[in-house]
This record gives structure tokens, C-alpha cells and sequence, in this order.
């Protein structure tokens, strides 16, 4: 396809023009008026059906035409100078109303920046925020606290607490059987190695059977490897005289099919099986996000959140659990066996955000205007 520019006096004068350099059966994509008279932009071998093409299809492509920018320099230039002011007034208007949102609001669009700066979705940050009665940030903040703390309920009762048989589920990287081992040297050191037993689900990998063995054989607890939904069952059955056992799954891609495998076998085990969701506080939003909606084809008992040791911001992973509204279990923040876990406190959970809060982000109005849509 080929597209030009015409510029004359009048209409019949630039339509003329079209029929004498492109032919008759040039295609009109658009015209207006300009300093001096008109503009056209014509386009020639418009159609690109052949024949025998159905006349369904012909209808399709005259309404969907496919214009090839490339070939017209100017036509190239006016679009990407276009995108960029679309994108600056975007930016202007964004401002203007977060600025009249200010005003009006100036105590609930201050926790709504906090919240921002902290990690938190903008989704999030605005629903919460617009709860706030208050007169000062002060008050304001506790209340918002108490909001978040409210969204935040832990579980009430743990793997360490009831014991039975649990799983630990999650994206490849976010400590699963580091978690394992620390749950089980916990619950050793109260009830004694003749109390845990660990089993693994990852048959895909020997160095995951190594190191969940090495933990075990540390701990002198035994460990088998279940490779289907039948030989789980079996190997649970074997350690039905255990307080708890603890199956650690294989750490793959949650977009991998071997997933599938995975799950299946702990959903088919013959067994109760409470699976608690790790998750890294390292991970962007759209990762938690993802990981959530993928595992939660299980029920869930509850979130482990690890890593808080090493992220920069705690309120993407907040958001992503009060968005689904899941129950915090246990938190980690170092490779330490057992010491680096703690039971889950949403007052701790939030004070840690508050301390991680990002004070030097200046586009957070920005990012409102953007995810608020």
C-alpha cells in the first residue's frame, strides 16, 4: 500500500489530483481543512483481497484497513508527535485533578501518597485512604492502620500450632524448602525429631531432593519423594504416625505444564492436605498477582511471605494479599535455620512497609492517574 499527502484550494480541486496520481481507485483515508484550503490523504493498491476472497472478508478488511506508516515519512512523524502529547496531557490532566483532589481532600490524598510510596497499589491506596475520618495525618494514619491491620488477619492457628499434614506451594525462587526446613527444626526442637517427617513432590530435579535431605538428615527426620498422586498417598499413609508432616513441591515456572503434575498430586493424594502459598516480597505486583490466581486452584490455608530481609518495598505484596483477600501464616527474613521465621503480625507487616516507604518518589501521581485508569 502506498499513502501520500495532497494540498489544494478546494476539495474537487485535491480529489482530482488523487484520481490524476493514484488512479481511480485510490482510497480516501482522511482529509481536513489547513491554512490555504485542504488536505487529503490518499492511499493506492488499497485493496489486497484477490478474487475468490469471501465477501465476508472483503467487508472485514475495508473496515479494518491496515496502513503501513513506514512508507510515509510525514505520516510517521505527526504519529509518534501525537503520542507524546496525548501522553504529556494524560500527565497535565492527572495532576490538575490530584491537585483539586488535594484541596478538597488534603488529609486522605496525603495517605493516599503514603501508600503509594510504600508499595501499595493505586487501587488499593485509594480505597483504603477514602475511608479516613480525620482532621489530622496523625489520627489519619492510625486509622488507615487499623483499616489495613483489619484486611490483614493472620492465621489463627499455624502449621505449628495444629501440626497434620501441610504443603508449601509457590513460583520457583520464593524459599520453599528453606521454609520447609525452618518449620520442621521449629517443630523438632517442641516435640522432637520422632514428631516430623518431610516429603517432596520435585521429581525433576536431584539437587531439590539433596537439599531437602541434607535439612533431614540434620534434623534426623525421615524423607521420601512422591512422584505421582498414588505413591503420596502411600508414603503418607507410611508416616500416619507423625504430629506433622511437611511436602515441599517442585519449584517451576507457574506458567510450566509440569504444574499441573504438581498440583494433581497433592489434590489426589487420598489425604487432607492444608497448602499454605509461598510468596517473595521481592516479586513485582504482576508476579504475586499471577502466582495467586495459579495456585489458588488448591485451597489455600494461608500466604507465607518471604525475603523481608531483602525487598525495597513490603506494599505489593500487601496489596496482592488483601486484593484476594488471603490470611498471612508466617513471615521470613533470612536463610537462618530456624531462627529467620516468625509468625505473621499485620501491625509488624505494616510498620515494616511504613519503614521501607520510598519518601524521594516524586511520580506517584503519575502512577494514580495511570492504574486508576
Amino acid at each position: 500500500m502506498k499513502i501520500r499527502r495532497f494540498f489544494a484550494a478546494d476539495m474537487k480541486t485535491a480529489l482530482r489530483q488523487v484520481s490524476e496520481q493514484l488512479g481511480a481507485d485510490a482510497a480516501i483515508m482522511s482529509s481536513r481543512k489547513v491554512d490555504g484550503g485542504v488536505e487529503v490523504v490518499a492511499a493506492q493498491d488499497y485493496e489486497l483481497e484477490s478474487k475468490h476472497t469471501p465477501k465476508s472478508s472483503v467487508v472485514e478488511e475495508l473496515n479494518n484497513p491496515t496502513v503501513e506508516w513506514s512508507q510515509e515519512p510525514n505520516l510517521v512523524a505527526i504519529r509518534e508527535e501525537v503520542s507524546v502529547l496525548k501522553e504529556l496531557l494524560q500527565d497535565q490532566l492527572g495532576e490538575l485533578a490530584w491537585a483539586e483532589r488535594k484541596r478538597r481532600q488534603p488529609i486522605q490524598s496525603a495517605l493516599t501518597r503514603k501508600m503509594v510510596n510504600m508499595g501499595f497499589t493505586a487501587q488499593i491506596a485509594d480505597q483504603f485512604s477514602q475511608r479516613v475520618q480525620a482532621t489530622d495525618l496523625d489520627s489519619g494514619w492510625q486509622q488507615l492502620t487499623l483499616e489495613l491491620a483489619h484486611a490483614l488477619p493472620p492465621v489463627q492457628a499455624g502449621i505449628l500450632d495444629t501440626g497434620g499434614i501441610c504443603s508449601l506451594v509457590g513460583p520457583t525462587g520464593v524459599g520453599k524448602t528453606t521454609t520447609i526446613a525452618k518449620l520442621a527444626a521449629r517443630y523438632v526442637l517442641q516435640h522432637g525429631p520422632d514428631s516430623v517427617a518431610l516429603i517432596t513432590t520435585d521429581s525433576f530435579r536431584i539437587a531439590a531432593h539433596e537439599q531437602l535431605r541434607t535439612y533431614a538428615n540434620i534434623m534426623n527426620v525421615p524423607m521420601r519423594v512422591a512422584d505421582s498422586a498414588e505413591k503420596l498417598e502411600q508414603i503418607l499413609n507410611e508416616f500416619s504416625d507423625k504430629k506433622l508432616v511437611l511436602i515441599d513441591t517442585a519449584g517451576i515456572s507457574q506458567r510450566d505444564q509440569r504444574l499441573a503434575h504438581q498440583m494433581s498430586c497433592l489434590m489426589n493424594a487420598g489425604k487432607p492436605i492444608n497448602s499454605y502459598l509461598v510468596l517473595s516480597t521481592t516479586s513485582q505486583t504482576s508476579v504475586l498477582k499471577q502466582a495467586i490466581k495459579t495456585f489458588s486452584i488448591i485451597p489455600l490455608s494461608g500466604v507465607i511471605l518471604t525475603k523481608l530481609d531483602e525487598t525495597m518495598s513490603l506494599g505489593e505484596s500487601l496489596s496482592a494479599v488483601i486484593s484476594k483477600q488471603l490470611k498471612v501464616a508466617y513471615t521470613t527474613n533470612g536463610q537462618r535455620v530456624p531462627e529467620d521465621i516468625a509468625v505473621a503480625e499485620s501491625t509488624e507487616l505494616l510498620r515494616l512497609a511504613s519503614e521501607l516507604e520510598h519518601q524521594e518518589q516524586l511520580d506517584w501521581v503519575t502512577a494514580m492517574q495511570r492504574q486508576l485508569g
